[in-house]
């Protein structure tokens, strides 16, 4: 019995160490959220899609909706790589880096260096 109590006041201890340290990290991380406020990476932010007009195309990989899927194109002198089909009626936009063909092809700049 008398190698009990000091235990139990051991795991007293501890457990009043981990409930203030909950506490403590939950007052840092509530006053960061606030100071802070909503940010988004840039290459996350996303905008309302515009499509446009390739200048020039590659090799053609598949069809969606009637229309070629290219492997890459050239828009305003900049190179795209195919990524992805997005329906017209889709609630999110595009990044930031990102270009729309018609009807609802996604293009990402040939040097990201990462996808979605």
């Amino acid at each position: 019995m008398d190698a009990l109590l000091p235990l139990l006041l051991l795991w007293a201890g501890f457990l009043g160490t981990c409930i203030a340290l909950r506490l403590g990290m939950n007052a840092v991380e509530s006053h960061l959220d606030s100071s802070l406020g909503p940010l988004a990476p840039v290459s996350r932010r996303r905008i309302q899609p515009l499509p446009c007009t390739p200048e020039r195309v590659s090799d053609v990989i598949g069809q969606y909706r009637g229309a070629p899927i290219y492997a890459r194109v050239v828009v305003a002198r900049v190179a795209y790589r195919y990524d992805r089909v997005q329906p017209e009626d889709a609630v999110t936009g595009l990044c930031e880096d990102e270009i729309l063909l018609s009807p609802g092809l996604v293009y990402r700049p040939l040097n990201a260096l990462f996808a979605h």
